[in-house]
């Protein structure tokens, strides 16, 4: 089960893979969801080389306990891309339950 802790927090030490080497980093959680009992999805502000992105990725709880880890699965944008993804997101929603069985002539924008 995952600690609702983690849940609220607003910031979390990110383990971020760099030529072969771990480094720490300060980031920002602005949002995050349960997706089942051992894992949640996280969406987290980062920066990296002066420039700001959000990562979408998915999180999981270790076997042998402790904190959230974060997982090859997951998204990062450059911040310009916002408006777009909230369309796809939107667009998505949309469509709602029927997505899979929509067929469209245009399927991007």
């Amino acid at each position: 089960m995952i600690n609702s802790t983690h849940l609220t927090r607003n910031s979390v030490l990110f383990l971020s893979h760099h030529r072969g080497e771990f480094s720490m980093e300060q980031d920002r959680v602005i949002y995050s969801f349960p997706k089942n009992e051992q894992e949640e999805v996280r969406f987290t502000l980062r920066s990296y080389k002066d420039r700001q992105y959000l990562d979408l990725r998915l999180w999981f709880q270790p076997s042998s306990g402790g904190d959230l880890r974060p997982t090859k699965k997951g998204l990062t944008l450059g911040l310009e891309y916002l408006p777009e993804l909230k369309r796809g997101v939107e667009r998505s929603v949309k469509l709602g339950p029927d997505l899979a069985l929509q067929k469209s002539a245009n399927p991007v924008k």
